[in-house]
């Protein structure tokens, strides 16, 4: 038994942006506890058994749950845990986006541990006699000065694909991570290594597309199996991964909504959808002030994971909540997942153009050196930007070449091919950083659901061949086979649709994207429709051209002139906002994530 004696207190606190845990050494055999718990943000769920006690933040769920009660679920892990450990309790867990808190109260341990590719983040700072763990790094970091390396990262990427925080003493917990504190000494915690989900040997890849589909139906069954009758709401585009969701929820009670602004085919598809399940979706539209008018959403929700050039996201999620859901439901990066993202999106294809479009490629390319990776990722996925001033943008290259090739080092052991480092890495660079801040934003307001991050899905579409993945092959055939009332209306990034031939499908998304490119050089007047997804570049020049917009920027930038300039940010010029957008919106996001306030 551990002679330690523990003191546990809880806050309620409306200055912090998430949960948080100190601890403290305060006499030579007691330690103190300190729990704060947000008013706005993210609000954990506890399981007491006296002894241990488990919190969770985000959405969790244990393997052998037939719901998605966090509860239920955080009460079966407690009983793996005082059975087998918890390395056993952490394989237990099934999957979602979430913060894990284990408090072993006779052993005199605290663990914390993430999902598997760390999508929630989990920040921790050893101070004096304590440390801190919590959420949000801004909770961590009081009277702590964020690093020029860091911000200049956010500027030139709009996120932190590579440091783990803007401030240098608080580090972020990555991937497959677990921290261990001995209360006896709450000062200094254990992490072990990193490590990412394994791609099984090439032999024993599932190549077969019937095989492939019915893994896939009956692992997608099964998390949908957890539904009961409680209220849903999702947003529904019409893509593959939206009406996925929207197909095995069609009986349930959920409400879909869809933004419709120019330029997009978001509306067309999504109505297309609902009409074939019989059901209907809400055409909404995002409002050009949406970054001033949901700025407060973006303080508490995103911290670092995205800019205000990403306000459609708080938009959608304010729809969302309308109908008062006991869950939203985020099909995120399954196109990724599942479909043939994962080598498209970043730019450098080994197989020949004609082997893809005849239906011939394979992607069994063996693994390149360091240099080809650099390459494809330093762009960001299209994101990144130069022109920052000063020294900046050599400052971002420095530090992304030598924190890239770590993360390099990283994947490696876990992947066989090219096409398999090239996938990892996409997850491990922009997949959780990034794209997760649309659900883990979402769950302050309501658990989310990411059928995507479900550890028996994400591991068996790792299990696919390339080959059958690549360019939705199997994701064509899945809807063939399980939904084909859906199988005729398009997709909207690609104009194809799942009853076209390997060769026709994707003749069709290269016709489709050379109309856009040249679509994309013709004035805007003469422009109409036919573009997919968020359509960025369309929300950003409307929230510039926003009076309202434009008054709260000049604000946060006069308000955080000095401070940015400390760390040495340059300040504003007056024609930015022309002359560089995209700067113009991360430099007020910027500011506003370290004032913490909107």
């Amino acid at each position: 038994m551990h002679n330690i004696a523990i003191d546990i207190s809880k806050e309620i606190s409306a200055g912090y942006r998430g949960f948080s845990v100190k601890t403290a050494k305060t006499g030579r055999e007691r330690v103190s506890i300190t729990i704060t718990i947000p008013v706005r943000g993210h609000v954990p769920r506890f399981v007491d058994r006296g002894q241990l006690v488990l919190a969770s933040v985000g959405h969790l769920y244990a393997r052998s749950a037939n719901s998605f009660d966090v509860e239920k679920s955080l009460s079966l892990l407690a009983d793996v845990y005082l059975e087998s450990g918890i390395e056993e309790t952490r394989k237990a867990i099934g999957g979602g986006m979430f913060a894990l808190f284990v408090l072993d109260r006779a052993r005199g341990r605290l663990y914390v541990t993430g999902d598997f590719l760390s999508c929630l983040p989990i920040y921790y700072r050893s101070i004096p006699d304590g440390f801190l763990l919590g959420i949000n790094q801004f909770d961590l970091s009081d009277g702590i000065m964020p690093g020029i390396g860091a911000c200049a990262e956010y500027l030139a990427y709009g996120y932190l694909p590579f440091h783990g925080s803007l401030f240098p003493e608080t580090s972020r917990l990555a991937p497959g991570q677990l921290l261990s504190l001995d209360l006896a000494n709450p000062s200094a915690a254990s992490v072990t290594g990193e490590t990412l989900p394994t791609y099984p040997a090439l032999g024993e890849r599932i190549g077969d597309e019937n095989e492939a589909v019915d893994r896939m139906d009956a692992l997608f069954s099964a998390y949908f199996s957890r539904l009961g009758d409680e209220r849903l709401a999702a947003g529904l585009s019409g893509g593959y991964d939206s009406r996925l969701i929207a197909a095995y929820c069609r009986d349930k009670p959920i409400s879909f909504v869809t933004f419709d602004n120019p330029h997009t085919n978001e509306a067309r598809n999504a109505r297309a959808v609902a009409a074939t399940l019989g059901s209907q979706t809400r055409i909404f539209g995002i409002p050009d002030d949406a970054p001033s008018r949901y700025a407060d959403d973006f303080v508490y929700g995103a911290s670092t994971s995205d800019s205000l050039e990403s306000g459609h996201m708080f938009a959608n999620l304010a729809v969302l909540m309308d109908s008062g859901p006991e869950y939203l439901i985020d099909g995120h990066i399954g196109d990724v997942i599942f479909g043939g993202g994962w080598y498209y999106k970043l730019k450098d294809r080994t197989e020949p153009l004609g082997r893809i479009l005849l239906g011939l490629d394979e992607y069994l390319d063996p693994p390149q050196g360091d240099e080809a990776y650099l390459r494809r990722l330093k762009t960001g996925y299209g994101r990144r930007i130069g022109g920052l001033g000063g020294n900046l943008d050599s400052i971002v290259d420095t530090e992304s070449d030598a924190r890239l090739r770590e993360m390099i080092a990283t994947v490696r052991p876990h992947c066989e091919t090219d096409a398999d480092i090239s996938e990892l890495l996409l997850h491990r660079f922009r997949g959780a950083p990034l794209t997760s801040g649309g659900p883990v934003s979402f769950m302050r307001r309501a658990p989310t659901l990411s059928p995507f991050y479900d550890a028996g899905i994400f591991e068996a579409c790792m299990g696919l061949s390339k080959k059958l993945r690549a360019g939705d092959r199997v994701y064509n055939a899945f809807y063939r086979r399980r939904f084909p009332e859906l199988a005729r209306l398009p997709k909207e990034n690609t104009g194809g649709n799942a009853t076209q031939s390997v060769s026709a499908y994707r003749l069709t998304h290269l016709a489709t994207s050379g109309s856009r490119k040249l679509v994309s050089l013709l004035p805007r007047w003469m422009k109409s429709g036919g573009a997919a997804g968020g359509n960025l570049d369309g929300f950003q020049r409307n929230y510039l051209a926003n009076g309202d917009n434009l008054s709260f920027f000049g604000e946060v930038n006069r308000r955080n002139r000095d401070r940015l300039a400390d760390i040495g940010i340059p300040p504003a010029t007056e024609t930015e906002i022309t002359d560089a957008p995209i700067l113009a919106l991360r430099r007020v996001s910027l500011g506003l994530l370290l004032e913490g306030r909107p």
